[in-house]
């Protein structure tokens, strides 16, 4: 935060976090705070590591110090309950003051007030640029302020009565809060105001009341009711809980710090902050298979541990890895079990051993969160060299005349440009391009040059029939989708895809693909996807044809309008017929 980096940063509040432990469930260490019953409340972590909190027993808020203990600024009308850090300054509510304060980084506080009984007391900075807080007083309110001050209330959608306290924003870009009040709730805002709650494996009369977006992709809140508790709520709000060791230590705020590690303040026993460790994902050791001279498959199992977790590999030439595959985490969901996971490497260089480990975290890449699988190797095949139809060698691929293909599962047929009949493939091949791919029920590498120099890349590609072509100076390899007619209804009412089903059967045909920032696309009736390092689908239907994205990035061109569309990651787009 850049008004309040003058402050003094925290150091040893910051090593008392425990080492994190491949445990099945969260952890919680608690600390006393000096001075006793400073009532310390509302808690937000600065990007250096210190910490602010309010001190609810007077007019003042603590700054965390080297040596780990706390010193006050009094500025304030009221004592305070929240606080938050947005453009520069922080933020905090008085409750009973009815006012939210706005302090600099000289503790000067310019405060803005709010109508009789608010009662503010959960405060955070929202995804929108404003600063968003909660109205337990009255029927309840969920309210937002503008850096200038100008204040907006939303009450529809929220239960009466429900005593909103904590507030923070998202992972999802959404606000989340808390209900105090019997019987308790999580509620959701969106920065339009549309309000939902969730109470569904929340313990009644719990008493919710600090909320904070965790490092792992779910939100975490405080539950003050003896005998206290820690819960967690995912974005599909899923809740769980885990009690404090100290009975009555009646958890107030939480935050996630910069490091990751969240804490959380408790008003009871004469005061205390507290840390929770969330459990890192587990993984099994990676390995490397169908190894040939510009490609491999790297494998690997991942354990999220409940948490939600993404994975990358982790490669290169040497143990420092330099490159990681795919370029942003992908999710392994938040199980409780191992999962296999697999990636596939192109455009490598023959006859040269490669580095790679599977790394995984649930935190964002942050330290505690985060684990590697022990580095392992693979070296690459020989390069290909052109032999004699008996000798069972594979010509390499050449720009504009051919491809090798090889299966890696199920069954793939190919038909020879100027053949008749589709043939098993049995081993890797060099095929002429025009050449016909079955691969319905099986999977195969396609590599193509694409330098004059020599370099290579390879695509997978599976789930349908494709013609393989080759274009322009730069290698840009066409797979065509190759479909016979569909029978369609000539004039369709209601749900198409149903009526053909019911008339004909065969209403569509699906091709998979997937590549590492290769130069590919696909064609089919109605639109060609041009790929920049994804996984895709094209479909063709009695509708049209159908790209989705499962990974990446996709442009697609619509045949008949011209028209340039660029497909993300989870999208489709139909290209009408």
């Amino acid at each position: 935060m850049r008004a309040l980096n003058r402050l003094t940063v925290l150091c040893c509040l910051a090593v008392l976090v425990p080492a994190s432990a491949a445990v099945a469930a969260p952890t919680i260490t608690e600390f006393p705070v000096s001075p006793v019953d400073a009532n310390p409340l509302g808690i937000a972590g600065l990007s250096n590591g210190t910490l602010l909190f309010a001190q609810g027993s007077k007019n003042a808020f603590g700054i965390s110090t080297q040596t780990g203990s706390m010193y006050s600024i009094s500025t304030l009308s009221g004592p305070p309950a929240g606080v938050a850090l947005s453009d520069g300054y922080a933020w905090m509510t008085e409750p009973g003051a009815n006012r939210i304060a706005r302090v600099d980084a000289f503790g000067l506080a310019t405060e803005f007030s709010l109508p009789g009984g608010s009662n503010p007391q959960g405060i955070t900075a929202g995804p929108d640029g404003n600063v968003w807080f909660t109205e337990p007083g009255g029927s309840g309110a969920i309210g937002k302020i503008t850096p200038t001050g100008t204040i907006t209330q939303y009450t529809s959608g929220l239960t009466a009565n429900s005593q909103p306290t904590g507030i923070t924003a998202g992972p999802d870009g959404n606000l989340w809060f808390t209900e105090l009040a019997n019987p308790g709730r999580i509620g959701r805002i969106t920065p339009s105001g549309v309000i939902t709650e969730y109470s569904a494996g929340l313990t009644t009369n719990s008493q919710p009341t600090g909320i904070t977006a965790g490092p792992d992709g779910n939100v975490w809140f405080t539950e003050a009711a003896n005998p206290g508790a820690i819960g967690w709520i995912t974005p599909q709000g899923v809740i769980s809980q885990l009690a404090t060791p100290t009975a009555n230590s009646q958890p107030d705020s939480i935050t996630t710090a910069a490091n990751g590690a969240i804490w959380f303040t408790e008003d009871g026993n004469h005061g205390q902050l507290g840390t929770v460790t969330v459990p890192p994902p587990a993984v099994g050791t990676a390995s490397a298979s169908a190894v040939g001279a510009t490609t491999a498959t790297l494998t690997g199992t991942v354990d999220p541990n409940s948490f939600t977790t993404t994975y990358q590999f982790a490669w290169g030439t040497t143990a420092a890895y330099g490159q990681l595959l795919p370029a942003t985490g992908v999710s392994a969901g938040a199980g409780s079990a191992s999962s296999a996971v697999t990636e596939l490497l192109t455009g490598l260089t023959p006859s040269t051993t490669y580095h790679f480990r599977l790394v995984a975290s649930n935190c964002g890449g942050c330290a505690a969160g985060t684990v590697e699988s022990p580095d392992a190797t693979f070296t690459t095949a020989s390069a290909p060299t052109a032999g004699s139809g008996s000798s069972g060698t594979t010509a390499a691929a050449v720009m504009g005349q051919s491809a090798v293909v090889s299966v890696t599962k199920g069954t793939v047929l190919v038909k020879v440009r100027g053949s008749r009949t589709l043939q098993p493939l049995t081993a890797g091949r060099n095929i002429p391009l025009g050449s016909l791919i079955d691969a319905r029920h099986g999977r195969l590498n396609v590599t193509t040059e694409i330098t004059d120099a020599g370099r290579m890349q390879t695509a997978a590609v599976w789930g349908g029939r494709f013609v393989i072509g080759q274009r322009g100076t730069r290698g840009m390899t066409t797979f065509t989708t190759a479909t016979g007619p569909l029978r369609c209804p000539e004039q369709p009412s209601g749900d198409l895809r149903a009526e053909a089903v019911r008339a004909h059967g065969k209403t569509s045909t699906t091709l998979w693909s997937k590549d590492n920032h290769g130069r590919y696309s696909t064609r089919g009736h109605n639109s060609v996807a041009t790929v920049r390092g994804t996984v895709w689908k094209t479909v063709e239907s009695c509708r049209g044809t159908l790209t989705f994205v499962r990974k990446g990035v996709v442009s697609v061109v619509d045949l008949h309008t011209h028209r340039p569309v660029l497909v993300h990651q989870g999208h489709s787009f139909l290209a009408t017929s």
